[in-house]
């Protein structure tokens, strides 16, 4: 009989959300580790070039060609 074996518990943790309004708009609002929201973001430009990275960084990393980070604990 094959020994019973649990999965580590993995720690996922928010950054913020990214709004994207037209590919030269967006707004990418910061949050707490349980997704709510602080009153800080970042608009216009630098929040269009931080919309375009984390979906860039996403991308890749479905592809599989960006390594996803993990706490372990222990």
């Amino acid at each position: 009989m094959a020994k019973k074996t649990t999965a580590a518990p993995v720690d996922v943790g928010f950054v913020g959300l990214c709004i994207s309004l037209g590919p030269r708009a967006g707004i990418f609002q910061f949050a707490r580790r349980d997704d709510t929201a602080i009153n800080f973001y970042l608009g216009g430009r630098l929040g269009v070039r931080v919309k375009d990275s984390r979906r860039r960084q996403l991308l890749q990393a479905q592809r599989g060609s960006v390594a996803v980070h993990r706490r372990v604990e222990g």
